[in-house]
């Protein structure tokens, strides 16, 4: 690898190939390497969620947080606000661009799901 996020790439294919093992040891290192990144902490859950271990990605998911405070979604802050996109701005500072994709992705997620239902 020639740049060390080359490397959380290649972990990320890795465990889509079902080499788990081999993916959390890249994400591991560079954990050790450089734990005041948020990307290893990021990967990490990625892989261990694909693995089946949700606990311990939220747990990685956590570091996340800790290192990016100010970019963190906190569902904790914005009850009652599901569906409610012009609430969930003013609540947690999420920018117009954002919400659009996520209202993008949730109507994507809505027609996958019907879908596969019907």
């Amino acid at each position: 690898m020639t740049h060390s996020f080359a490397a959380l790439d290649h972990a990320f294919d890795l465990a889509k190939d079902k080499k788990y093992d081999e993916a959390l040891g890249i994400c591991n290192n560079f954990v050790l390497n450089w734990p005041h990144a948020y990307a290893g902490y990021y990967r990490k859950s990625n892989v261990l969620s694909m693995m089946g271990r949700h606990d311990d990605a939220l747990r990685a998911l956590d570091k996340v947080a800790e290192l990016l405070p100010e970019r963190a979604f906190s569902y904790s802050r914005v009850p009652n606000t599901i569906g409610k996109p012009e609430t969930i701005n003013k609540r947690s500072r999420i920018t117009p661009r954002r919400r659009s994709a996520i209202t993008a992705s949730s109507a994507t997620k809505s027609r996958s799901i019907e879908r596969n239902v019907t």
